[in-house]
């Protein structure tokens, strides 16, 4: 009786809510200690070792991100290779497709690599990291006590909402992160334990960093009502801005690749690139905003938002911290985009305010009010997490008065992102071949490829063109196969036969009839690279006759690649989705 008890209790969603504030407290000090870890590596890159190295001057400069991506290279090679870039996808992919699963080895090698990266000058954020750190604590301790893959992905969610709310001392955000971002879905399940995590993490942060705004107590506010369509226009510009972000970072990480050099050295080329930017643009290096920074680290987001920066520079910092994060990210450092995001907004909203109240200086408000919005309305857009947006710069400034700006601005920069198909997050699962959409996660037919379920190489038999029916039934007697690809002397595409045919002509005597009389002319073909879902749409859409599918190239109709049968494409969505519903035994 005691033990079935504690059974039920286990399987509860109030055991469930329990491992929550576990998950939020850890998380909550894994922020406090990824800060100090940042915080320690600037001062070993940009306080010990320029005196140390002081015969250089300011070319040690040049070589100080090189320094920070050739110790994270063999790093991430060796130990964790899912630590390089931005870490949200990867959780993303976790709960999407493994259930949760993530290996506890990248709670330790997150922080390290992202601190190092980042302390050295590297362009990228601090939420990434924390979130991949708290989703990692998350699902080891789920696995840990075996709990249902379904309360494993809420745990993940709650360690990743968790250390961005401790981060950016934004307990909403955080909840409207987990749920948004990572679990697409607004359900109670999911809500009781985010907040539980999130309201952890929070405490834990401020006891320790205090309770303050990120950015600062601001007042900013609409001038007036007919302000509201230039927010619209900022809104526009954010959404195509942001276009500019997703592909340019995605353009180099393919530049990257394509250099076909080892791995662990490609962070360091990248770190060059980004000192030798850093020399002309020291505003870029880093996160861009925070305090005690060691020069020549600024605070250029502060700059902006409290109008102390001039007009040139904001545009020019627009594109040079795009090209920044894009370097750093796309060689392989590691570190989040948001933070990139905030610092691009902010200069592409603080430059269009600037012109738009030099224009109508009776009808807006200062620069800074502008660059607030933009903040926002930048990352609605590359992430098309436009909830979250909007109450994180409200959580991060305690600025109400900017709500009606902030909320117009971020939904049409969503818009704009929305008719281009892009979303910084998703882009990377699209680009590993996993098809996901921000409002629906994938499943086990998305997860699939015609490639994985086919019969190929050895396993693929095929009838040649000129054989007899009765040859045709024994070698399915033989094989158990119940449908053959037809092909000429070239082993290109005929038809298709199946145990239908073969066995009408058997039954009406035509067992010396060859098999291309008898065979399918003009079967529906698959390729290899459709997921199941798209392939079954396929076929009900076309509704032929049969189960089975000759696999061909894309570009060639007539190259065969593979065979596959309507009893393969279940067998493999029924494997898939256990492994994303249940432990392995």
């Amino acid at each position: 009786m005691r033990g079935t008890s504690l059974r039920r209790f286990r399987e509860s969603y109030l055991f469930l809510t329990f491992l929550a504030v576990t998950v939020g407290f850890v998380s909550g000090v894994g922020a406090i200690f990824f800060r100090w870890l940042i915080n320690t590596f600037m001062r070993v890159f940009y306080g010990i070792l320029p005196r140390a190295l002081g015969f250089m001057g300011r070319s040690y400069y040049l070589i100080a991100p090189a320094l920070g991506g050739a110790v994270i290279g063999p790093i991430i090679y060796k130990a964790a290779s899912e630590t390089r870039g931005h870490g949200v996808p990867e959780i993303m992919e976790a709960v999407w497709t493994r259930g949760g699963r993530i290996r506890p080895r990248v709670a330790l090698i997150k922080p390290l690599v992202s601190a190092i990266c980042i302390g050295s000058g590297g362009s990228a954020g601090r939420e990434g990291p924390i979130a991949q750190i708290g989703a990692s604590f998350g699902s080891t301790i789920g696995q840990l006590l075996r709990i249902s893959p379904e309360k494993l992905r809420v745990l993940v969610a709650c360690g990743a909402g968790a250390g961005i709310a401790a981060t950016f001392n934004a307990p909403i955000a955080g909840i409207f992160f987990a749920m948004e971002v990572i679990l697409a879905e607004f359900r109670t399940r999911s809500f009781i334990p985010a907040v539980v995590a999130t309201v952890t993490a929070t405490s834990i942060s401020r006891k320790f960093l205090g309770d303050y705004p990120a950015l600062g107590p601001l007042s900013y506010s609409l001038k007036c009502y007919c302000e509201l369509p230039f927010y619209v226009g900022l809104g526009v510009l954010a959404g195509l801005v942001g276009i500019l972000e997703i592909d340019s970072l995605y353009k180099f990480e393919d530049f990257f690749e394509e250099l076909k050099l080892p791995t662990y050295v490609v962070p360091a080329i990248g770190g060059l690139a980004m000192g030798a930017l850093g020399l002309g643009l020291p505003h870029v290096l880093g996160v861009g905003y925070g305090e005690n920074l060691i020069p020549p680290l600024t605070n250029s987001l502060l700059s902006v938002i409290n109008q102390e920066m001039e007009f040139k520079l904001m545009l020019v910092l627009v594109f040079a911290k795009i090209l920044a994060t894009s370097i750093t990210l796309g060689s392989g450092g590691s570190g989040g985009v948001f933070a990139p995001s905030l610092f691009v907004g902010g200069m592409l909203g603080g430059a269009y305010g600037y012109l738009v109240n030099l224009l109508f200086p009776n009808l807006t408000a200062g620069y800074g009010a502008y660059a607030l919005v933009g903040m926002a309305a930048m990352f609605a857009g590359v992430s098309r997490a436009t909830l979250t947006s909007i109450i994180i710069l409200f959580e991060m400034t305690r600025d109400y008065e900017i709500i009606l700006p902030l909320l117009i601005s971020c939904v049409m920069s969503d818009m704009i992102v929305v008719f281009s198909g892009r979303n910084i997050y998703i882009q990377k699962l699209l680009r590993r071949g996993i098809k996901a959409k921000p409002e629906r996660p994938p499943d086990a037919l998305d997860l699939t490829l015609i490639r994985d379920v086919m019969r190929k190489g050895s396993e693929l038999v095929v009838i040649r063109k000129g054989i007899r029916v009765k040859e045709a039934y024994e070698l399915m007697e033989k094989t158990g196969y119940h449908g053959f690809p037809v092909v000429d002397g070239r082993g290109r595409l005929v038809g298709l036969v199946t145990h239908n045919e073969i066995n009408d002509a058997m039954t009406s005597g035509l067992w010396d009839m060859k098999i291309e009389r008898i065979a399918i002319r003009d079967p529906l073909t698959l390729y290899p690279d459709e997921t199941l879902r798209e392939a079954l749409l396929r076929i009900g859409i076309k509704r032929k006759r049969g189960s089975h599918f000759p696999v061909v190239d894309r570009k060639d109709r007539k190259k065969l690649v593979g065979f596959v049968a309507m009893t393969d494409i279940i067998s493999a969505y029924v494997k898939k989705t256990k492994e994303i519903e249940w432990f392995p035994a």
